[in-house]
């Protein structure tokens, strides 16, 4: 598989965390044997449904369901990120409504602007405007006059973007996107909520992302798969066996450039913006997939990764501790 390690953090740094796997490998194997003689009572739930234009699956172990307080959090998310409800907290905001900010912004605002800091700003929520332009948002016709591009770069720059207190101050024309980081956001709440509730096995997936804890009904470590990519040019996605990743916490996220495109004038393009430029981004990272302890830092840090390319994404890497950040890069 082309470039698969070659995203993980240098593999003489990984050595301790492979023998710390080992050690969590076996405590599972344990935990199972132990089940399976003594019978395994713990009680599963599953909820699934739809969501920020997506599906998600949420499967965990507690005697009863918390479906509704689930339900709730999910609409709390979306009620204050999402762009196509136009009484959303972040639309209003764009719309000059509102300066005010709730707790749940105010923390992806925090987070988003550690990312946009660390990547140069590779991950920027106020992108929006040049994907509306390139016709990837809600434009249905794409455009790309040159005047065009270099007046949207203006409206481009989280760095303008200033926080008062519970206030956030947005300068005229601009716009706030949340959308490379909310799903993992949301994820996150979830998560958090049912470790409220003294949840200690569950696994959280919103439309791919994942956060998840313990082990699984089997007593086994999480199974995550990392499928590769087509390669550059082709028109569907192969059948290939994925990559696992065995897990007993953490989060992880992918993004990828493979299954949103447009033929613009004969040119095939990305829906990967580069916020510096204001144009698609020729990236040589098929798919990136982050795996930290929070699931908004994996998403924003994978949509990073997309427009950084290999090379500045893995000088990235190489400032982290691999035992909180790291990545898989599968590159053309």
């Amino acid at each position: 598989m082309s470039g698969l390690m070659s995203g993980l953090v240098k593999s003489s740094r990984n050595g301790g965390k492979l023998y710390m796997l080992i050690a969590v490998l076996i405590v599972c194997i344990a935990v199972a044997a132990g089940l399976a003689l003594l019978g395994d009572s713990r009680t599963w739930q599953e909820e699934s449904g739809a969501v920020f234009g997506t599906e998600y699956h949420i499967k965990y172990s507690a005697e009863k369901s918390f479906a509704s307080l689930i339900e709730a959090e999910l609409k709390r998310v979306d009620e204050t990120f999402s762009i196509f409800n136009p009484r959303s907290l972040v639309s209003r905001i764009n719309a000059g409504e509102t300066d005010s900010m709730n707790s749940l912004l105010r923390e992806v605002m925090v987070i988003s602007r550690v990312v946009f800091d660390d990547t140069g700003g590779a991950f920027d929520p106020t992108v929006r405007p040049a994907v509306e332009a390139w016709g990837f948002g809600k434009a249905a016709t794409p455009e790309l006059r040159p005047e065009r591009i270099d007046s949207l770069r203006q409206l481009i720059g989280f760095q303008k973007v200033d926080i008062l207190g519970n206030r956030l101050r947005l300068p005229r024309g601009m716009t706030l996107d949340f959308g490379a980081i909310a799903k993992g956001y949301a994820v996150d709440r979830v998560a958090r909520l049912l470790q409220e509730h003294g949840v200690e096995d569950y696994m959280v997936e919103i439309g791919g992302e994942i956060r998840l804890l313990g082990c699984n009904p089997d007593g086994n470590p999480w199974q995550v798969g990392i499928v590769k990519p087509p390669k550059r040019g082709e028109d569907r996605l192969p059948e290939l066996q994925p990559e696992l990743l065995s897990m007993t916490s953490g989060a992880v996220a992918t993004s990828g450039n493979y299954n949103n495109t447009r033929t613009i004038e004969g040119r095939r393009f990305s829906h990967t913006i580069n916020p510096l430029t204001a144009s698609p981004q020729l990236s040589d990272v098929l798919s990136a997939t982050v795996i930290t302890d929070e699931c908004a830092v994996a998403d924003a840090y994978a949509t990073a990764f997309m427009v950084l390319g290999k090379e500045k994404s893995e000088r990235v890497l190489a400032r982290k501790d691999s035992n909180s950040l790291r990545a898989i890069l599968i590159a053309d």
